[in-house]
């Protein structure tokens, strides 16, 4: 059927964001399973069927907002990388066109055809998208290539789930957007002509796909949500449990070593936050006074040389030099914390941290 341009346009249009919302829908609701996507195929068998400009379209379209709204987060760099990486199913749709020719061929040949295709195009994928990744996020191309599949061989996995996915998907959905019943680019031989055949049940399988998926992405949503408020829950509580400071150690020979947003139990003093950053490697003596420490991290007091502690004033921009024994200092949320071994000999003008 010969549709006016005006109808022709509206087609492609409302195809083009049915077929964006399945590929998200279904990237959403099989979150659970990494790496094991029909956005490929689904992009690949539009490219098929409605040309290589709907397919540049569809990729985009999907990529703009998976790739901004995602679990993982959004990065310009990479969502530019998977963008035109993608086009690799797009380019490379047209090949089965051409390897499907008149000359009968059984199914079994059409599923190998499809799932070589399938893999061979995600391994290309995976291998382009880990190398920019691996040159952008570590230097290093190689870096980049290994972790392809190490730690987790999530490379693997998108190969050979896409090497299955698509001579099962590839065929229905297909059939289903050229409106055609027949095998899979079965011709007829006396006029070279796709043989038209009632697709209604593929449509509908089209639509109960995309609702199936869109139900899962809501009830996905809303468990997502769910997990929100309980972690935002939990997180409130062990706040008001918990502080955060940071601690600054600078030895006689002005080296430094900062413990930043170290997080500790409410009712914590200096001395339990020196020996816990510095793994129990703090020496001190008890007096009737009080604590004083007399060593840190092997380094010990010697001649006119003494460690003493001191808080950052932030008002004037200036360390304060405790006035307690580091026993008795009660920590405060966002306290910034400094131990100076300190020559006493400059006193009263002692150096600061």
């Amino acid at each position: 059927m010969t549709y006016p341009q005006p109808r022709l346009l509206a087609k492609k249009v409302a195809s083009l964001a049915v077929l964006t919302a399945l590929a998200i829908s279904s990237n959403y609701a099989l979150i659970g399973f990494p790496n094991v996507k029909l956005m490929d195929v689904i992009v690949f068998a539009a490219s098929m069927a409605m040309g290589l400009k709907f397919g540049v379209s569809l990729s985009i379209l999907i990529w703009i907002v998976y790739g901004t709204l995602n679990p993982y987060g959004f990065s310009l760099p990479t969502l530019i990388v998977v963008m035109l990486s993608e086009m690799i199913y797009v380019l490379f749709s047209g090949i089965a066109l051409r390897l499907r020719g008149a000359s009968a061929k059984t199914r079994v040949y059409d599923s190998l055809m499809l799932g070589s295709i399938g893999l061979f195009l995600t391994l290309i994928y995976d291998l382009t998208t880990n190398a920019f990744t691996g040159l952008l996020f570590y230097g290093s191309v190689l870096t980049g290539l290994l972790t392809m599949n190490f730690p987790i061989p999530m490379g693997i996995i998108h190969e050979v789930s896409n090497a299955l996915l698509f001579p099962i998907a590839t065929p229905i959905m297909y059939r289903a957007m050229r409106g055609e019943g027949v095998a899979y680019f079965e011709k007829n031989a006396s006029s070279n002509i796709l043989e038209k055949k009632d697709a209604s049940h593929y449509r509908r399988m089209l639509v109960i796909t995309a609702l199936f998926f869109s139900t899962l992405l809501v009830g996905e949503t809303l468990y997502l949500v769910s997990l929100k408020i309980q972690l935002d829950t939990l997180v409130k509580e062990v706040e008001s449990v918990t502080l955060r400071v940071s601690l600054l150690v600078k030895y006689d020979n002005d080296t430094e070593t900062w413990f930043n947003n170290t997080v500790v139990p409410v009712g914590w003093t200096l001395l339990n936050l020196t020996t816990y950053d510095l793994r129990g490697r703090v020496n001190y003596e008890v007096y009737s006074f009080g604590i004083s420490v007399t060593g840190i991290n092997g380094v010990g007091q010697h001649e006119n040389y003494y460690w003493l502690w001191y808080k950052w004033n932030p008002e004037e921009q200036d360390w304060v030099t405790g006035e307690t024994g580091p026993d008795a200092y009660l920590l405060k949320n966002g306290d910034v914390l400094a131990w100076y071994l300190a020559d006493v000999s400059k006193y009263p003008n002692i150096d600061k941290p």
